[in-house]
Order: C-alpha cells, then sequence, then structure tokens
C-alpha cells in the first residue's frame, strides 16, 4: 500500500498481489482459451461512488490502492472524479473489446512453493485469470448534490426526459444531459478515451454521439480495461496456502466483490468528501462547521487506521492476522452521523 503506483496488469496468467493492486512473476504455465470479441454501448446513473467503480471494472484490489492515492491508469481517473455518497453521476460508456480467459492451469515447472512468504514476495497471491483488452470511451457526468430535495428534482428532471437507471446511448441522453448542464446543479464533467490514440474526447454536447461513434474509430492501441484473478490456492500442485485466503477476503471476496475492508475504505472516504466545507453553509447552519470538522478528522483517523491494516496485511498475508477493528457505518454510527451532518440522502447502505 505503500511506497509508489501498484506494477499494472498487463497479461494473462500473470501473478498479482491482491493487498497492493501490483502484477507479479508469472508463477503458472500459460493454457489460454480462444478470445471472445464483444461491446459495449451504455449509459448508467450511479449514487455514489462505488456504482461508478463497478461500472468502470476497478477491482477491488485496485480499488483499496485508489483509497491510499497509489493508484494509476483508469483508477486514477476514478479517484480524480472525487465522487462522494451524495454524487449522483451519469455514465456513457462504449468501447470494443475481447476477454481472454484460462482454466485451472498448473504451476510451472521449477516454481519453488516451500516458502510460502517467498513464493507471495515473487508471485503474488493470485493470477489473472481474464484479461479484457481494447478500447474504451467513459464519461462521467458528476452531479455533487446539497440535499435529498436537490436529488429528487435531478432524477425527476432525467425522468421526465425517459432517462432511467440505464439503457440504450441516444439523443433523449443528450438533450437530457444537454439541459442539465444548464440546471443549478454543481456539477463536472470527466472523459477518458483509452485505446484510441487518435481519438480527442469531445465537447459535451457530443458525447452521444462520439460514444455511438466510438466503434468504428481506429483502436490503434489497445489497451488492459478489466481483469479478473484466482488464488493460488485454486491451481493444481500448489500445497496448502495458509491463511492468505481468509485474509484476501478482507480486499476481495472470491465472486469478485469488495471485502469489508475495501467498503469501509470507501465508505469513509465518501463521508469524509462531504465533511470539509462547513454544513452552515449548506444546511442552514446546524449543525455547525466545528461539529463537521471534528466528525471528518474522526473518519480521517479511521481511514489511516484501515490503511495501516491493509499495510500490514501486506507485509506477511501468510500468518492469520486478526478481524481488524474496523469503525462501524451503520445507523447512528460515525460515517452515517457524519452523513447526517451534512444533511445527505440516505437511501443505500454503506456496508
Amino acid at each position: 500500500m505503500g511506497g509508489g503506483l501498484p506494477t499494472p496488469v498487463e497479461s494473462l496468467f500473470q501473478g498479482y498481489d491482491t493487498f497492493s493492486g501490483s502484477a507479479r512473476a508469472d508463477a503458472v504455465l500459460r493454457q489460454a482459451r480462444p478470445p471472445v470479441a464483444s461491446s459495449r454501448l451504455r449509459y448508467q446513473v450511479c449514487t455514489g461512488a462505488d456504482a461508478v467503480y463497478r461500472a468502470l471494472r476497478i477491482p477491488p484490489s485496485a480499488q483499496a490502492s485508489l483509497a491510499s492515492g497509489a493508484a494509476g491508469g483508469r483508477a486514477a481517473f476514478a479517484r480524480s472524479l472525487e465522487l462522494t455518497r451524495s454524487t449522483v453521476s451519469v455514465l456513457v460508456y462504449a468501447s470494443v473489446e475481447r476477454t481472454h480467459s484460462c482454466g485451472r492451469p498448473p504451476l510451472a515447472p521449477g516454481v519453488p512453493t516451500a516458502d510460502l512468504l517467498r513464493f507471495f514476495r515473487t508471485y503474488g497471491d493470485a493470477y489473472v485469470s481474464s484479461l479484457t483488452t481494447g478500447a474504451e470511451y467513459a464519461a462521467v457526468h458528476a452531479f455533487h448534490l446539497r440535499s435529498p430535495a436537490e436529488r429528487e428534482r435531478l432524477l425527476g428532471m432525467l425522468s421526465v426526459h425517459g432517462i432511467g437507471w440505464g439503457g440504450d446511448v441516444g439523443a433523449p441522453l443528450q438533450a437530457a444531459l444537454d439541459r442539465l448542464r444548464r440546471g443549478p446543479f454543481r456539477q463536472e464533467l470527466r472523459q477518458l478515451v483509452t485505446g484510441a490514440a487518435g481519438a480527442a474526447a469531445p465537447e459535451p454536447s457530443g458525447v452521444v454521439l462520439f460514444a455511438q461513434c466510438f466503434g468504428c474509430l481506429p483502436h490503434d492501441a489497445p489497451a488492459v480495461l478489466a481483469y479478473r484473478t484466482t488464488g493460488y490456492e485454486h491451481v493444481p500442485g500448489m500445497p496448502d496456502f495458509g491463511a492468505v485466503p481468509q485474509n484476501r477476503a478482507l480486499i476481495e471476496r472470491r465472486d469478485g466483490r469488495a471485502g469489508i475492508v475495501t467498503r469501509r475504505l470507501s465508505a469513509l472516504r465518501s463521508a469524509v468528501g462531504r465533511t470539509t466545507q462547513p454544513a452552515g453553509a449548506r444546511s442552514g447552519g446546524s449543525p455547525g462547521e466545528g461539529a463537521a470538522s471534528g466528525w471528518a478528522g474522526t473518519i480521517r483517523a479511521d481511514t489511516a487506521a484501515l490503511r495501516t491494516c491493509v499495510s500490514t496485511l501486506a507485509e506477511d498475508p501468510t500468518r492469520l492476522h486478526p478481524q481488524p477493528s474496523l469503525p462501524e457505518v451503520g445507523p447512528g454510527t460515525r460515517a452515517s452521523l457524519a452523513r447526517t451532518i451534512m444533511n445527505l440522502p440516505d437511501r443505500e447502505r454503506l456496508s
């Protein structure tokens, strides 16, 4: 979690360190299946940060690195959005991609496994079992809302234009976005173009047309768009992997969803983003700026504690670490109280 950017994933079968979100040396034989080609063209309305990360296919291990500031590439783009619990985003997404996958490759001959910690530090705790490459375009219209009423107004305006929680990209979507840009909401547009070196992001009024035409552009610089990993404990010939799978589940679960530590980091990061401004400026002065500032400091301290927890896991995940003392984020606890202070909508659970 510390000391520079993670090494990016570049190929199928590559070793992977879930705790640092970083690629490692290969430990398994390369036995690939034929790639599967596909394309995407959709929009999605996302509430908060986590929904955007999932839509952009940022894996939980990269999200944990993102929370510490050690993130590059697409994860760095996600971090630049500065999304909070009060943010509603309209994500327009287009891609042309090829997905490479594998079955259950065995360990490569000569890979030493007697010293489990040394194995981890060289090869990581998992290998890349699915890799999607190609080109993508993402446009994130982020609306930073100040109250539940403002949220309802935004969703109502989308509904009037026939825009639901997701669907096809067409003229009605562009018309809705154009109207919203003239509205009273604090907002920003961030765009990402990957895999098409000669393509420049369009003006806000051309987002939909650009997305519709993206598949016809020259995709001359294919990039890694998404990947999934499989723990070495599932590799034929691998000896007992000790406590690694149990520790890994704190960061990323076997089904690819975020583990409890990653979810808490994301929740706290979203909460602290809204406690950095005086509450009185947005909610009539009650509670006061001092309370908001105090809770912001508490949430930052909790975040630092969780980062330390991940760093400890990354040092030696082969031994069983005690369940970390996690800051609660349910009703009546720190993060929800910070959210109440900011008068933010509370429709989704943080965990």
